[in-house]
């Protein structure tokens, strides 16, 4: 999985500049989806209640996904946008809840991608695309925990994982698409190490 992970993220690169050297394919897409959240992602102390910790929490909810991205018939590149519509939620350790003290985060991301059957035009009655994507990015995360200086922006560096299959409408424009993607962020500050999955069903257009 990690040799993967690296090759694909080095990949990104020269895969774009090789994308473009071939028939460019620019598509643009959105979808939506489950994000299964990875549950509490930090604490840190109330700075108006003496030891009582304030606790973060990111749940399972929906996921909005937006993506460009560049190919070949094989190679490509692509950038992506991530948005929770659940925001963080933030409680103190007896379950009494702090309203307002965080949003839904975003993860925005660059990976390079490898579509292995991209060379078969058209399987059935479709042009049937599965591919898979690595690389890397970073996780926004707006929270307050410690109930004094308001929300704080944290900025977390992630790497990713992707997969998935694209169905290309015949005589058409427009595609159909199913991903499946993991996202693992380093910590920052009072939040720590977590993973995210999404699982998103969408729709785009080819320029």
């Amino acid at each position: 999985m990690h040799a993967a992970f690296h090759v694909l993220f080095l990949a990104s690169v020269p895969a774009a500049a090789l994308a473009a050297t071939q028939e460019r394919d620019w598509t643009a897409g959105f979808a939506a989806g489950a994000l299964l959240g990875p549950g509490e992602i930090g604490r840190d102390r109330n700075a108006t209640g003496g030891h009582e910790q304030l606790i973060a929490r990111w749940d399972h909810g929906l996921a909005l996904l937006g993506a460009v991205r560049i190919t070949g018939a094989v190679l490509g590149a692509e950038l992506t946008m991530v948005k929770s519509a659940r925001a963080v939620g933030v409680a103190n350790e007896f379950g009494v809840d702090f309203p307002n003290h965080g949003e839904g985060p975003v993860l925005l991301g660059l990976a390079g991608v490898v579509q292995p059957l991209g060379f078969w035009r058209r399987l059935r009655r479709g042009a049937v695309r599965p591919f898979v994507s690595g690389g890397a990015g970073l996780l926004l995360v707006q929270v307050d925990l410690d109930n004094i200086k308001g929300q704080t922006l944290f900025v977390s560096p992630f790497r990713s994982i992707a997969g998935g299959v694209r169905v290309e409408l015949p005589g058409r424009s427009g595609f159909g698409e199913l991903r499946l993607a993991r996202q693992h962020a380093w910590g920052n500050g009072p939040l720590r190490p977590l993973r995210v999955t999404t699982v998103t069903l969408g729709v785009g257009m080819r320029y």
